[in-house]
Protein backbone atom coordinates (compact mmCIF):
# COMPACT_ATOMS: atom_id res chain seq x y z
CA UNK A 1 0.00 0.00 0.00
CA UNK A 2 1.30 3.88 -0.72
CA UNK A 3 0.95 6.53 2.04
CA UNK A 4 -2.51 8.04 0.05
CA UNK A 5 -3.85 4.45 0.72
CA UNK A 6 -2.37 4.09 3.83
CA UNK A 7 -4.04 7.13 5.10
CA UNK A 8 -6.99 6.20 3.38
CA UNK A 9 -7.70 3.01 5.50
CA UNK A 10 -6.73 4.65 8.48
CA UNK A 11 -9.77 7.34 7.98
CA UNK A 12 -11.89 4.15 7.60
CA UNK A 13 -11.36 2.57 10.40
CA UNK A 14 -11.36 6.11 12.18
CA UNK A 15 -15.14 6.60 11.17
CA UNK A 16 -16.20 3.22 11.17
CA UNK A 17 -14.49 3.10 15.06
CA UNK A 18 -16.45 6.47 15.80
CA UNK A 19 -19.58 4.89 14.63
CA UNK A 20 -19.66 1.81 16.47
CA UNK A 21 -18.98 3.63 19.04
CA UNK A 22 -21.79 5.69 19.11
CA UNK A 23 -23.67 2.71 18.23
CA UNK A 24 -23.12 0.82 21.22
CA UNK A 25 -22.34 3.79 23.75
CA UNK A 26 -24.06 6.64 23.17
CA UNK A 27 -23.19 10.15 22.20
CA UNK A 28 -22.41 10.55 26.00
CA UNK A 29 -19.81 7.86 25.72
CA UNK A 30 -18.27 9.30 22.66
CA UNK A 31 -18.49 12.80 24.39
CA UNK A 32 -16.67 11.30 27.71
CA UNK A 33 -14.14 9.49 25.26
CA UNK A 34 -12.86 12.83 23.43
CA UNK A 35 -13.37 15.26 26.40
CA UNK A 36 -10.04 14.78 27.75
CA UNK A 37 -8.71 15.74 24.07
CA UNK A 38 -10.77 18.63 23.55
CA UNK A 39 -9.76 20.06 27.58
CA UNK A 40 -6.16 20.01 26.10
CA UNK A 41 -6.35 22.95 23.54
CA UNK A 42 -2.60 22.67 22.78
CA UNK A 43 -2.71 18.78 22.28
CA UNK A 44 -5.27 18.83 20.11
CA UNK A 45 -3.72 21.43 18.28
CA UNK A 46 -0.13 19.96 17.92
CA UNK A 47 -1.95 16.86 16.53
CA UNK A 48 -4.55 18.40 13.97
CA UNK A 49 -1.24 20.48 12.70
CA UNK A 50 0.64 17.42 12.39
CA UNK A 51 -2.42 15.55 10.64
CA UNK A 52 -2.18 18.18 8.32
CA UNK A 53 0.76 18.83 7.24
CA UNK A 54 1.56 15.18 7.03
CA UNK A 55 -1.53 14.05 4.95
CA UNK A 56 -1.35 17.52 3.29
CA UNK A 57 2.40 17.09 2.10
CA UNK A 58 1.12 13.58 0.64
CA UNK A 59 -2.09 14.34 -0.96
CA UNK A 60 -0.56 17.89 -2.47
CA UNK A 61 2.29 15.65 -3.73
CA UNK A 62 -0.56 13.96 -6.09
CA UNK A 63 -3.14 15.80 -6.65
CA UNK A 64 -3.84 20.00 -7.46
CA UNK A 65 -4.97 21.91 -5.23
CA UNK A 66 -8.52 22.73 -7.68
CA UNK A 67 -8.51 18.18 -7.32
CA UNK A 68 -8.24 18.63 -3.14
CA UNK A 69 -10.39 21.74 -3.16
CA UNK A 70 -13.44 19.87 -5.16
CA UNK A 71 -12.72 16.65 -2.80
CA UNK A 72 -12.96 19.43 0.46
CA UNK A 73 -16.29 20.78 -1.29
CA UNK A 74 -17.37 17.33 -1.18
CA UNK A 75 -16.60 16.85 2.59
CA UNK A 76 -17.66 20.06 3.22
CA UNK A 77 -21.56 19.29 2.14
CA UNK A 78 -21.13 16.08 3.72
CA UNK A 79 -20.24 17.54 7.03
CA UNK A 80 -23.18 20.25 6.57
CA UNK A 81 -25.41 17.30 6.36
CA UNK A 82 -24.46 15.54 9.72
CA UNK A 83 -24.81 19.14 11.18
CA UNK A 84 -28.16 19.81 10.34
CA UNK A 85 -30.51 18.00 12.60
CA UNK A 86 -28.82 20.39 15.20
CA UNK A 87 -29.23 23.35 13.76
CA UNK A 88 -31.30 24.99 15.73
CA UNK A 89 -29.13 24.35 18.72
CA UNK A 90 -26.20 24.87 17.12
CA UNK A 91 -27.37 28.27 16.43
CA UNK A 92 -27.98 28.98 19.93
CA UNK A 93 -24.26 27.62 21.45
CA UNK A 94 -22.73 29.94 18.18
CA UNK A 95 -24.53 33.20 19.97
CA UNK A 96 -23.07 32.13 23.02
CA UNK A 97 -19.85 31.83 22.40
CA UNK A 98 -17.56 34.89 21.42
CA UNK A 99 -15.92 33.60 18.52
CA UNK A 100 -12.48 36.23 17.96
CA UNK A 101 -10.32 35.67 14.56
CA UNK A 102 -7.55 35.93 16.68
CA UNK A 103 -8.62 32.42 18.14
CA UNK A 104 -8.59 30.89 14.52
CA UNK A 105 -5.93 33.10 13.39
CA UNK A 106 -3.98 30.20 11.90
CA UNK A 107 -6.91 28.31 10.35
CA UNK A 108 -7.74 31.76 8.60
CA UNK A 109 -4.30 31.59 7.38
CA UNK A 110 -4.97 28.56 6.08
CA UNK A 111 -7.77 28.65 4.73
CA UNK A 112 -7.02 32.02 2.93
CA UNK A 113 -3.86 30.67 1.18
CA UNK A 114 -5.51 27.42 0.06
CA UNK A 115 -8.30 29.36 -1.27
CA UNK A 116 -5.98 31.96 -3.23
CA UNK A 117 -3.78 28.72 -4.33
CA UNK A 118 -6.85 27.43 -5.70
CA UNK A 119 -8.32 30.73 -7.77
CA UNK A 120 -4.57 31.16 -8.91
CA UNK A 121 -4.57 27.68 -10.44
CA UNK A 122 -7.88 28.42 -12.64
CA UNK A 123 -7.88 31.74 -13.29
Amino acid sequence: MNTLEILAVILAVLVLFKIAFIMIAGTRGWIHFVAPLYRNKMVAMFIAVAGAVFTGYHVFQKFSAVEVGAVVSFVAFLAWMSFLPFGKKLIEMMEKIEMRPRDFWLSIIIWVVFAAWILCSVL
